[in-house]
């Protein structure tokens, strides 16, 4: 089986980027605001002026040779209020590449890059109640759940709460 590795993705990466991320809305639609109706219209450029990071975002991917299998994205604030903390969002790994260790890796890529802003104090992030893969993950990283938000999201009818957990980088 080939390594894992991870880097952050750039705009020449947008189709790939676009594969993934569309996937990732039609396989676990109860992990992202946004659905696959809304992003499958979109252009090609949407995808890559994504991940030029000019909105404070950046996106890595985790690749297994050369094929792309996970992506989390870290959207930090420009504001000075808020600029000691950053949003991890767009987290996913292709199911055929789950229990790897590829979303570790990729959050350890992110945590890294975050640690190595000072400014940054905290990470957050939010995950479905009852992810209890997702969830072991962040935990096993130190993340801790300080609220769940009620019905962060209705996907076909259904309503689905969300944890909202933080990592403090400074520990």
């Amino acid at each position: 089986m080939s390594e894992i590795s991870v880097r952050p993705l750039t705009p020449p990466d947008g189709p790939l980027y676009r594969e993934i991320r569309l996937s990732a809305l039609l396989d676990s639609p109860t992990a992202f605001a946004s659905s696959h109706e809304e992003e499958a219209p979109r252009p090609p450029e949407h995808f890559a002026e994504r991940l030029a990071g000019k909105d404070q975002s950046r996106v890595w991917g985790a690749f297994l040779g050369q094929e792309l299998v996970g992506m989390a994205g870290l959207h930090s604030q420009p504001r000075p209020k808020l600029k000691h903390k950053a949003f991890v969002w767009g987290v996913f790994v292709r199911p055929e590449a789950r229990g790897l260790g590829c979303g570790r890796v990729l959050f350890e890529e992110l945590i890294r890059y975050a640690r190595s802003l000072e400014r940054l104090r905290h990470l957050h992030l939010g995950v479905a109640v009852g992810n209890a893969p997702a969830t072991r993950l962040y935990e096993s990283l130190g993340f801790r759940t300080y609220g769940v938000e009620p019905v962060a999201l209705v996907v076909d009818g259904v309503d689905f709460d969300e944890a909202l957990m933080v990592l403090d980088l400074r520990s």
